[in-house]
């Protein structure tokens, strides 16, 4: 019996010690304000890159109004281009004034993308710059797509 209870104490131990390292929890951690997710313009977002063959790459995104908005879509993609996937250097930068196609009017939600010819055998990841805007006002949103490699 005294064998089985200092099991269950060492297996109770380390549960504890593992919940303590556990990040987020308030142990002695200081603890932050939340920060602002919501927002009155912007419901939902998401960005990604698809690799289309032969080094062409079509850079997504998607965006969800709360509600019809004046304009809605992407106003800025920057792409980057990596060999190791540990070094990215900036290689281009897409923007709705050269690319009227990413921001559109009088819609709640938008879905397009921006295609690139990149070099087969290569990295890309792409920062995003969502917007969505109604009577004067609106919002942005900054999405990284996953790395993808070109083929």
């Amino acid at each position: 019996m005294y064998k089985k209870n200092r099991i269950i104490l060492r297996i109770c131990a380390l549960m504890l010690a593992c919940f303590l390292l556990l990040p987020g929890t308030a142990h002695g951690a200081v603890i932050e304000p939340a920060q602002p997710y919501a927002s009155d313009y912007i419901i939902l977002y998401n960005a990604h890159i698809s690799a289309m063959g032969d080094g062409i790459l079509q850079i997504w995104f998607d965006v969800v109004g709360d509600t019809d908005m004046d304009e809605i879509g992407a106003q800025a993609i920057i792409l980057y281009e990596s060999i190791n996937q540990t070094n990215w250097t900036q290689v281009i930068k897409f923007s709705y004034q050269n690319f009227p196609s990413m921001l559109i009017e009088d819609n709640c939600t938008h879905s397009s993308y921006i295609p690139y010819r990149g070099v087969a055998g290569r990295y890309y990841k792409a920062l995003v710059c969502i917007w969505a805007g109604k009577d004067g006002g609106g919002d942005s949103r900054y999405v990284w797509t996953a790395p993808v490699k070109a083929t």
